[in-house]
């Protein structure tokens, strides 16, 4: 499924920021190029979704001027407390993009306000748009104007790229608000390990592992479809020798996508479409081991283009 996080920043940057498409802002964001893991399966802790280390939220808004303050929030209380700061957002004329507001772990924005602030307006995935908001915020990101000028088209790119290959190394992630997570080719060599192992102990998954492995396989076909197209858009940016390398592997990361939609519904149903059968595991594992393949080539051509970036 689509990144709700880019999406929501994407909306609270248009009335004021540079206008910047979801593809672009996957990219610049390097969420297109992310992968977590975490044992229980829960995609809603996914770091690129949840926000927990700043990471991708930071480069997308840099990208744009901006600079950027989360808030995370323990109670109702906590959330009244701040909803001032939010109405004097709103008065500004900016959006606050916000976690929760459906009571589910999903990105919105708070964009009007009634009643003096008594009552927040909201657009959420689930209810539409300029909804009065019934459930509490668990995190509050507040854009900050002026901190900073649009990037250069060539410093995004070749920022975007550097992120992708560190993000393909890095060490587990977590957080206080968020468990510890395999990252990038770890992450896949973790989730293999455990489909293989649930196989193995012939342990059925619970309904959130098998919810969270659906929407984490979604959200990878999405991710590299959007890193695919934004490495095709972008390809000419860092010069003709880098070139060659970013189209190869927007052609391997094509592939994987390829790969894995075809897949999709064999291994990796939603609960709404099937039961996720022990066999199905593997199933995955395998389809996820050739994904790996990709993953590396890909990266390895994203090396090579930063290497020769003029």
């Amino acid at each position: 499924m689509p990144c709700s996080l880019v999406g929501a920043l994407v909306r609270a940057l248009e009335p004021t920021g540079p206008r910047l498409d979801f593809g672009a802002a996957m990219g610049h964001s390097a969420v297109a190029f992310a992968t977590y893991f975490a044992r229980p399966q829960t995609y809603a802790a996914d770091p690129a979704c949840r926000g927990e280390d700043a990471l991708h939220q930071r480069k997308l808004v840099e990208a744009c001027g901006y600079g950027q303050q989360t808030v995370w929030l323990s109670n109702e209380a906590a959330f009244r407390q701040v909803a001032p700061v939010v109405v004097e957002s709103l008065r500004k004329g900016v959006p606050v993009v916000a976690l929760g507001l459906d009571g589910d772990d999903e990105w919105g924005l708070i964009v009007g306000a009634e009643h003096g602030g008594a009552t927040l307006l909201a657009n959420t995935y689930a209810a539409g748009e300029g909804r009065p908001v019934r459930n509490a915020a668990r995190a509050l990101i507040f854009l900050i104007r002026g901190t900073g000028n649009s990037r250069e088209r060539w410093d995004l790119i070749f920022d975007a790229l550097c992120t992708a290959a560190k993000l393909a190394k890095e060490e587990p992630v977590g957080g206080r608000h968020l468990p510890a997570h395999e990252s990038g080719l770890g992450a896949y060599e973790a989730w293999i390990e455990y489909l293989r192992d649930h196989f193995k102990r012939q342990q059925s998954p619970s309904l959130p592992d098998h919810l969270g492995n659906a929407r984490s396989f979604d959200a990878l076909i999405h991710r590299r479809r959007a890193a695919a197209s934004y490495l095709i858009e972008y390809a000419g940016v860092l010069g003709p020798e880098s070139r060659v390398y970013i189209e190869r592997a927007a052609m391997t990361y094509e592939a994987l996508t390829r790969l894995l939609t075809g897949a999709r519904l064999q291994c990796a149903p939603y609960p709404t479409e099937g039961a996720w059968l022990l066999e199905m595991h593997l199933v995955q594992a395998d389809i996820l081991q050739t994904a790996l393949t990709h993953e590396r080539e890909a990266l390895a051509h994203i090396g090579s283009a930063i290497e020769h970036a003029q």
